[in-house]
């Protein structure tokens, strides 16, 4: 099954007018007749670095993370890679349609074009610091051909997309490789994220059957264990805090959900997202926190806050700034002896440094920390948050 689901299926003869302009279209997966006019779509082109997770690199020059408006798949003897992935927090949860559009451009340099082989990619990078000495393990999964020396190159990814939004651990969302079928003086190229040029960045095209509840936040249930179903909260959203911490003579408010969890529990990215902040307090002991944003379903941000966890190494190294995708390990539960539990908190509004990675808050403005809620909301309560 696996291996028919990576099937690739040309269709050479198909083409689909998106925005006025035709475009070459092929299929990653299995083809399903799209149904543009039927569902709701919703586009996402990002702009330059960081903003923008697509790169290129080879093997012998340029062997760096290159950001200069310009994507390459190819080679003369050498060869030329290009990574690309999306942060698709905020996206519909399941895709009847997910195209990948490039805009290709020529050389004018006398090269020949390249057939692309297509790997996805099985581990951790980050656009900032990939090269071609460090690459993530990757599979092949097929090729794609015809590509236009001009215009616009799409490719169905829909069954990719749609595991990347599972939250499977097994399929997160590290995005593609790729790579050239053929390097003699062999060229493919586009524009990338960081041209001038808005209209001619790649994006992303997501196609969906709109649901009354796609306002609301979703995301993974991040423990291992208990699952969602068997979840037992120890403090609830909004109650004194039981640390019983005061600010102007009142104890401050819990912002977030505490659920019981065993020390070393594997705790999952509940979305994609952008670390912001991981921070280490001793005072109780708290253990780490770690604070990643998010986009909303309904536009603007929002941010996630872990608390009493020990993040894995990758997530260190992202902080603050790096990408992490839904369902990677991030952390594990700390060990606070009799005490030990885990802390969600979630946040409506963009990262605020001193702010969204309380675990408590004051009632009153006080000692430089705003007042309860400061725009958290209950995370166990369905109408703000869904888990899956």
């Amino acid at each position: 099954m696996l291996a028919l689901l990576l099937k690739l299926v040309h269709f050479n003869n198909m083409k689909s007018k998106i925005g006025g302009v035709l475009k070459l279209l092929f299929v990653l997966g299995l083809f399903v007749l799209p149904a543009f006019a039927s569902a709701a779509v919703v586009t996402v082109k990002p702009g330059p670095f960081p903003d923008g997770m697509d790169v290129w690199f080879g093997s012998v020059f340029n062997t760096s993370s290159q950001h200069d408006g310009k994507l390459l798949v190819g080679g003369w003897g050498d060869e030329y890679d290009t990574y690309t992935r999306y942060n698709l927090s905020g996206l519909p949860q399941t895709a009847t349609q997910a195209i990948l559009w490039f805009n290709a451009f020529p050389r004018n340099d006398g090269s020949t074009l390249t057939n692309i082989n297509w790997y996805q990619v099985n581990g951790q990078w980050h656009a900032g610091s990939i090269a071609w000495g460090s690459q993530p393990p990757s599979t092949f999964v097929g090729s794609t051909g015809n590509v236009p020396a001009s215009g616009w190159y799409g490719i169905n990814i829909t069954s990719f997309y749609n595991n990347w939004r599972s939250g499977n651990p097994s399929t997160s969302n590290f995005g593609f490789r790729l790579r050239p079928v053929g390097t003699n003086n062999q060229f493919d190229q586009f524009y990338g994220s960081a041209t001038g040029n808005t209209a001619l960045r790649p994006q992303l095209d997501v196609y969906y059957t709109p649901q009354a509840n796609d306002s609301i936040i979703k995301l993974k249930w991040p423990l291992a264990s208990p699952v969602y179903a068997s979840r037992v909260v120890t403090q609830a959203f909004g109650v004194n805090w039981s640390a019983g911490v005061t600010c102007n003579g009142l104890v401050k408010k819990h912002n977030g959900t505490d659920f019981q969890a065993n020390s070393g529990t594997v705790i999952y990215a509940a979305e994609d997202g952008i670390v912001k902040e991981v921070l280490f307090d001793g005072s109780g002991p708290w253990g780490y926190n770690i604070v990643t944003e998010h986009t909303s379903p309904t536009g603007g941000k929002y941010t996630t806050v872990y608390w009493h966890v020990q993040p894995v190494s990758d997530v260190f190294a992202s902080n603050p700034g790096g990408f992490i995708p839904k369902g990677m390990q991030v952390a594990t539960v700390y060990n606070l002896g009799s005490n030990t539990h885990y802390h969600i908190g979630a946040r409506i509004g963009a990262y605020t440094a001193g702010v969204s990675g309380t675990g408590a808050l004051p009632q009153t403005a006080c000692g430089g920390y705003p007042a309860f809620p400061a725009g958290f909301v209950d995370p166990n309560n369905t109408g703000n948050v869904i888990f899956n």
